[in-house]
């Protein structure tokens, strides 16, 4: 060893939102694998079978019944994503806490830092609604979208 120093991954800027990603997305990957795969067993197995005698291949009826038929189970799995997203702050607060530099804060931990850190209440009540209606609107227009394509068996 040279004594070369080896950064942090959350010591810089990039490498703490990076960090607070893979964290994120490797604590809700298997809940949403578990949606997944309860959705693809819920589609019935008779139009598996049924698209199998009219003569389609695996991958074919994976395209055009499985998968439509597993609409909602993406929608739904999409929905607690994105929202996910925006009130993320347990890790948040446990890896980074904001830091380097206020890098890494997101959206729940910037409401509750106006709020209860810098005694901006006000700031911090009307932050908290608006954040409260983008995750509403997104959640009623994925809610539109996954009922105007939704395929009943």
């Amino acid at each position: 060893m040279t004594g070369d120093v080896v950064p942090s991954l959350l010591g810089t800027t990039g490498g703490a939102l990076f960090a607070l990603i893979l964290a994120s997305t490797w604590q809700y990957a298997g809940y949403l694998m578990l949606l997944y795969v309860a959705g693809f067993m819920s589609v019935p197995g008779s139009l598996k079978e049924a698209a199998e005698i009219d003569g389609a291949t695996s991958q074919q009826a994976m395209r055009y019944v499985t998968i439509p038929m597993m609409r909602t189970t993406f929608v739904e799995c999409i929905f607690l994503s994105i929202t996910r997203c925006f009130v993320v702050y347990d890790v948040n607060l446990s890896l980074t806490n904001g830091e380097p530099f206020n890098s890494s804060v997101l959206a729940a931990m910037h409401v509750y830092k106006q709020a209860f850190t810098y005694k901006n209440y006000g700031v911090g009540q009307a932050e908290a609604l608006i954040l409260f209606v983008i995750c509403a609107v997104i959640g009623i227009a994925q809610v539109k979208i996954g009922q105007k394509g939704e395929v009943t068996a």
